[in-house]
């Protein structure tokens, strides 16, 4: 069984908000890797191959929805779950279509518990051969 910590890449073009985020994840046990952006962060999954990436869906160069769908390519394993605070994020889950269908996606600012919970549940409901936290 794999042993390791399961990798988180978090993905948002605000500092503040990656940062906490990895803040509270690695607080929890979690490997955290941040990238203030989608093109940064597509690099990140490429090269990491994590195990759940968070990703804001409004970025300037590369949306949350366009870096979701290319991290099921790149990293076919990995789980993805959208985070938001803008009005916009239903017109571009809509846009993408069934592509996005069954990608969840959590309110921006979202309550800490409801943070770990969700990220903890789609980590153990997760494919098989992705690494899980131990409890």
């Amino acid at each position: 069984m794999d042993s390791r910590r399961p990798r988180i890449v978090i993905a948002d073009d605000e500092p503040a908000i990656a940062d906490t985020l990895a803040m509270i994840l690695t607080g929890s046990g979690y490997e955290c890797f941040v990238a203030y952006g989608g093109i940064p962060a597509s690099e990140c999954v490429q090269s990491l191959a994590p195990d759940l990436l968070i990703t804001d869906v409004v970025m300037p160069d590369k949306n949350g929805i366009e870096l979701a769908l290319e991290t099921r390519k790149l990293a076919p394993n990995c789980v993805v779950l959208l985070f938001s605070g803008s009005a916009r994020s239903p017109d571009l889950i809509g846009a993408a279509g069934t592509q996005a269908s069954g990608l969840p996606l959590l309110a921006k600012p979202v309550d800490v518990d409801v943070l770990l919970k969700t990220v903890a549940g789609l980590l153990q409901n997760a494919s098989p051969g992705t690494a899980r936290k131990e409890q």
